[in-house]
């Protein structure tokens, strides 16, 4: 019981921070591509 909760947390944590990289991702060509703008 305990370890699949442990495993439901791990993989809730594996999606936020490949969720977190992509929005860094996205964040950074929109800046590059406003600096390029400007």
């Amino acid at each position: 019981m305990v370890a699949s909760r442990h495993d439901e947390l791990g993989d809730a944590v594996e999606r936020s921070l490949k969720t977190a990289v992509l929005w860094l991702v996205e964040a950074c060509a929109v800046l590059h591509t406003i600096s390029r703008i400007i």
